[in-house]
């Protein structure tokens, strides 16, 4: 949420309005055409569907790729309901996601804020820190909420496994019409499942925690202590090329997030390096670890830990005189990405302990950045003020450590 109000000016990135017209003309030619066909009674009914496609497809393309954009400059306000642009009002409940794309072919860096039923905004930056100031007044940077990415399936992730999906499909159709040959019936759900492992898309949820991937109900996550560096790479040929992500790990192979085809792919591709980037930079910015060890289990159970934990909160003030942590000390460990899972739970577990709803708030803010599911699951519940569900959550954490 928004501290105090945010205003400024961006110049806006809006569909050329001759092209809109040339489009608007499709589709009006298009129910000319049905039209002509009804009273002459001439089967034009197919032309009249390929025109209208056609102009649909004209459409994405036109609000997604923007060819020949109108630039304006426009002022941008930022309220704790509302982003206001120039005339355009949009609810805050009503952004999907907002994200910074780094300069791409076209040499422009913009802010990409998606909301629902309505075409993105975006708006032209100069640097990243004037893209990142929106962001945060948003609620939409790295340390408050995580994005997600649709992807495709994974199993397009590399050559080897779109070759290797391509052949048990052929090698599964040849055999279904050699044995339908013979007369003896196939199973299709096999060659059913090929097709779903194909057209499943994964979900890729970047926090500040590190990198989640989902799909087809499995969950694959990568800290951010375990990511070096980023690369946006291009495999396939011709139309069917596709751009993707490299992650390159400390330890391992590289995670490949293959993000989609097409030009539009392009700018996402490099949007979601840059992001996974500033996740691992956010983390080697780095915390004091004599802080964080502070908050250990060591040999309590997770209810001796939880009441422990719940005294400091309520005791801790502002000096260190008395009191191992005080308060800043506990929202820098927990607001940090280099802490540890389990410290940045124990920290959530003290700094609620007040019972007091702003902190509430503040440690739910922060939960939404995470996509480790047992830890966000941790500070939902300290959040919640639920200590049946945070004991089980601090537990399953060192217990997971161990």
């Amino acid at each position: 949420m928004t501290a105090a109000p945010f205003a400024q000016t961006y110049v806006r990135r809006t569909p050329n309005p001759a092209l809109l017209a040339l489009i608007a003309m499709m589709f009006v030619g298009a129910a000319g055409v049905a039209v002509w066909g009804a009273v002459t009674d001439n089967f034009l009914g197919i032309a009249s569907v390929h025109l209208t496609l056609l102009a649909m497809a004209a459409l994405a393309m036109l609000f997604r790729h923007r060819p020949l954009a109108k630039h304006a400059p426009v002022e941008v306000r930022v309220d704790r309901e509302r982003l206001t642009v120039g005339d355009t009002v949009v609810s805050r409940e009503a952004i999907t996601r907002a994200w910074i794309v780094p300069p791409s072919a076209r040499g422009e860096s913009y802010v990409r804020i998606e909301r629902r039923v309505w075409p993105a905004v975006e708006l032209l930056i100069d640097h990243h820190d004037e893209g990142q100031r929106l962001l945060e007044a948003l609620g939409h940077d790295v340390g408050s909420r995580s994005l997600q990415v649709t992807a495709l399936s994974r199993a397009m992730a590399s050559p080897w496994r779109i070759l290797a999906l391509l052949g048990s499909v052929v090698a599964g159709l040849t055999l279904s019409v050699f044995m339908a040959s013979l007369g003896v019936p196939l199973p299709i759900l096999p060659l059913l499942v090929l097709v779903a492992m194909w057209a499943v898309p994964s979900r890729v949820h970047v926090g500040a925690d590190g990198v989640l991937i989902r799909w087809l109900g499995t969950a694959r996550f990568v800290p951010a202590s375990q990511i070096a560096f980023t690369e946006r790479y291009e495999s396939g040929i011709g139309r069917n090329r596709i751009m993707g992500v490299r992650v390159h790990l400390t330890a391992g192979a590289p995670l490949l997030i293959p993000v989609g085809n097409g030009g539009a792919s392009f700018d996402e591709a490099e949007a979601l390096a840059a992001r996974i980037d500033e996740v691992r930079e956010r983390h080697r910015a780095g915390i004091d670890a004599h802080e964080a060890a502070r908050l250990t289990r060591g040999d309590r159970t997770a209810d001796d830990w939880l009441r422990a934990l719940r005294a400091v909160g309520v005791g801790a003030t502002e000096s260190f005189r008395h009191h191992d942590l005080d308060r800043e000390a506990l929202w820098r460990v927990f607001e940090s990405a280099a802490s540890s899972p389990e410290s940045r739970a124990a920290a959530a577990a003290a700094l609620t302990a007040r019972r007091d709803d702003r902190d509430a708030e503040r440690v739910r803010v922060v939960a939404h950045a995470v996509v480790e599911p047992t830890l966000r699951t941790a500070l939902e519940a300290a959040a919640d003020h639920d200590d049946a569900a945070l004991a089980r959550g601090l537990d399953a954490l060192t217990q997971r450590k161990n």
